[in-house]
């Protein structure tokens, strides 16, 4: 199974410890602790050619239904918060050992 970032495993940084994510400062120190280039990654999130992609991937979510994060999608299932990431992960593992698409409603 190929999750979406090798480090999805750490969003407790924020969701579980509770740990402050929303100033450039604090990005930085998290991007840093687990192995990637902060500077790059801030320059390139708070630049002006990334802000039409934010806002259609925020369109995208408001279509798709999603109202918090951390959200994930696993076909069409949905799993919102980080205490159903397990969940999530068990549904993708079922999914790619079945030839059928996983369709919830």
């Amino acid at each position: 199974m190929r999750l979406a970032h090798p480090n999805l495993r750490d969003t407790p940084r924020n969701f579980a410890q509770d740990r402050d994510i929303y100033t450039p400062e604090a990005a930085a120190k998290e991007l840093t602790a687990l192995g990637l280039p902060a500077d790059a990654i801030l320059t390139q999130a708070q630049s002006d050619t990334s802000k039409p992609r934010l806002r259609e991937q925020t369109h995208t979510a408001q279509i798709r239904g999603i109202f918090g994060a951390p959200t994930f999608f696993v076909g069409d299932a949905m799993f919102w918060r980080n205490d159903r990431l397990d969940d999530a992960l068990a549904c993708a593992a079922a999914l790619q050992s079945s030839p059928h698409p996983l369709h919830t409603g």
